[in-house]
């Protein structure tokens, strides 16, 4: 059993990529019809997708965004029928990596209110609430550990 965190780099790849997020981070919340696997961040300098593969089936996504020393953590969904198996926690551990290598000292996540007791749980602290909807901004010093 063994986890990648790959960049997707062919359609299909790209196609699940964009799926996962679509369906977990918008339509599950009630936001049908408004992703856009366009959106121009997707394609800045510095700014990382990634795919999480289990055994090379796809089960998560992140967008890595970093700046300077700063890591930030975009868009993290893992599958529906993926989920509660671990693979968040590895997600994160992976990205957290992904970021040191790229020398980043800290990461930062808005994170949805459903998911802020599983971000502490993987050394996370709340810094602040950012939305009427509960999200809030979170943080990880990469530089001790």
């Amino acid at each position: 059993m063994t986890y990648e965190l790959i960049s997707p780099s062919c359609p299909a790849e790209w196609a699940v990529y964009h799926d996962i997020r679509r369906v977990v981070l918008f339509e599950n919340r009630g936001r049908v019809g408004v992703y856009d696997p366009q959106h121009p961040d997707e394609f800045k300098p510095n700014h990382f997708p990634k795919l999480l593969l289990f055994d090379k089936i796809s089960v998560g996504v992140v967008r890595i965004d970093i700046d300077d020393e700063i890591a930030r953590f975009r868009r993290v969904a893992i599958a529906g029928d993926q989920q509660r198996r671990g693979h968040g926690r590895k997600l994160l551990s992976l990205a957290e990596a992904f970021s040191i290598k790229h020398h980043a000292r800290r990461v930062e996540a808005s994170v949805a209110a459903d998911a802020i007791e599983f971000y502490r749980r993987c050394g996370y602290q709340a810094l602040r609430v950012l939305d009427a909807v509960g999200s809030v901004r979170m943080t990880k010093d990469l530089a001790n550990g």
